[in-house]
């Protein structure tokens, strides 16, 4: 791939790392996230979707396309998994006392779920008063957002690592490894080329469920890895497949993705995966 620049930067409530050709690409890559983050942020009070929260359930607001799109395949998803993947979770964890509170003053409804969320063309409303939070699928979406940008700048290879959210592109392959979560003991390794790799842990580094986005996460499990074209599917699904749901094999489908099982008991189901070398 000739040489590389990689940079490093804190966004999205984790580190994103791109590497490309040249600065100007890189440059780019950080620009779109940046923006991403302004717009789908759950902890910035003046983001978008902090004012879908707060005013949703009483008017329509008005979003920015990018907005709008996320928004409409968190319920693609959520719809497909049968609400394995809800968007109002994590404002439901919070109000229970298992996440951390951002917008205590605002209003829920404790009977709300991603069924109240509507979004047509720019327009978003509510049924009812409910919290959004798309951290399962935003930082998929931002890296896709990177990716464009990067290419838009003329180069022929790059890399975005958003905390586990990867996607490369390029005439090469990029090698991840699959590690088990907590010991990190390598497990498989990926070639990556011209797609997409999300990996989500079915347990936070307590021990326990990271349920912000899932309806009953499966505690056999691991972590899932998911490869498919888009990092913002590969996002989303690696929550749905966490879940164990009867429709996770219908998701992967659905995207044209494979993904990878790792169990707590050690075991690992790949589809098509190959096991690292010496």
């Amino acid at each position: 791939m000739g040489e590389l620049e990689r940079r490093c930067r804190p966004l999205l409530g984790t580190f994103v790392e791109i590497t490309a050709p040249h600065e100007k690409a890189i440059a780019a890559g950080f620009a779109t996230i940046v923006k991403v983050q302004s717009l789908l942020s759950a902890h910035d009070p003046v983001s978008e979707l902090s004012a879908v929260n707060r005013l949703g359930h009483r008017r329509s607001v008005t979003v920015d396309p990018w907005t709008a799109e996320v928004l409409q395949r968190a319920l693609f998803w959520a719809e497909a998994s049968c609400g394995a993947f809800d968007p109002t979770l994590g404002g439901l964890m919070a109000a229970r006392g298992l996440l951390a509170r951002n917008d205590s003053l605002l209003p829920l409804d404790p009977q709300a779920n991603w069924r109240d969320v509507h979004v047509t063309n720019r327009e978003v409303w509510l049924d009812r008063p409910l919290r959004l939070d798309l951290g399962g699928i935003a930082k998929g979406f931002a890296v896709d957002c990177a990716i464009d940008a990067m290419r838009a700048v003329g180069v022929q290879c790059g890399l975005v690592n958003a905390g586990g959210d990867i996607k490369g592109f390029g005439p090469e392959a990029w090698p991840v490894t699959i590690a088990m979560p907590g010991s990190r003991e390598p497990l498989a390794m990926v070639e990556l080329q011209n797609a997409a790799l999300a990996t989500s842990a079915g347990h936070d580094a307590s021990g326990g469920l990271d349920m912000r986005h899932l309806a009953g996460a499966s505690p056999a499990i691991a972590s899932v890895t998911v490869e498919a074209a888009s990092a913002m599917d590969t996002d989303a699904l690696t929550k749905i497949l966490v879940s164990a749901t009867l429709k996770s094999v219908v998701c992967l489908g659905l995207a044209g993705a494979s993904a990878l099982t790792i169990f707590v008991d050690g075991r690992v189901i790949p589809f098509e995966l190959k096991e690292p070398t010496a």
